[in-house]
């Protein structure tokens, strides 16, 4: 993947379909996604729907996802929706379990969005239309920012990329590619040291650390 963010298909979902998921959506109980940390923050929510690879019980409350299912030919290791209410911020960050070069990709299908929601990604703005299914390369840095006054609803997925990630759907790697991963290794670099010689940082980083290793582990 040589660009952090990239359309894959413009009406993944139908109307029908992102009427029903809305509905079921509007009717249940949404959870923080950190409840502390740097993330925390209550207007960032969830819906899990898998889990560590594992089907979640909110999972049969969504006929229209099994076309994830039939679409994807890899392992999903989470699928959730994540809710951003009006005025919600998550701060400019990269994070390796998006990483094609570490064996992983997200993808977002927005399930509900606004004019005024600003998602960033190598500090160029991205607009992610209802329906339309992105792979994001999470390891450039991004942002999103709700500064609308509606709701914002992605259905997030995370999975493990394998032949048919790399030849179906994404382009070829270039030399944008190989200096963007070169560009990470300097940086994760600088950042082991500060937290070495930082016990503040140690203490804050090791969420982070212990979820990228987790899902390393599995792949």
């Amino acid at each position: 993947m040589n660009t952090g963010a990239l359309l894959l298909k413009s009406n993944f979902f139908t109307t029908e379909e992102i009427s029903g998921m809305l509905k079921t959506i509007n009717s249940q109980s949404w959870k923080p996604v950190w409840e502390d940390g740097s993330y925390a923050d209550e207007k960032w929510r969830e819906i899990k729907v898998v889990s560590d690879y594992e089907d979640q019980s909110y999972l049969t409350l969504f006929p229209e996802l099994q076309k994830i299912k039939f679409f994807f030919k890899t392992d999903i290791v989470n699928m959730m929706f994540y809710s951003m209410t009006p005025g919600a911020n998550i701060h400019p960050h990269r994070d390796m379990i998006g990483n094609v070069q570490w064996g992983g990709l997200r993808f977002h299908i927005p399930i509900q969005t606004n004019p005024n929601l600003i998602f960033k990604v190598s500090n160029k703005r991205v607009i992610m239309n209802v329906a339309e299914l992105w792979a994001l390369d999470t390891s450039y840095l991004h942002s999103v920012s709700n500064n609308g006054d509606t709701e914002r609803i992605h259905l997030v997925l995370d999975v493990k990329v394998n032949d048919w990630i790399k030849n179906s759907l994404l382009p070829k790697r270039n030399i944008r590619f190989y200096l963007h991963q070169s560009h990470l290794m300097i940086l994760y670099f600088k950042k082991i040291l500060t937290v070495m010689f930082n016990p503040r940082e140690l203490r804050n980083n090791t969420k982070e650390m212990y979820r990228i290793m987790k899902s390393l582990s599995k792949r």
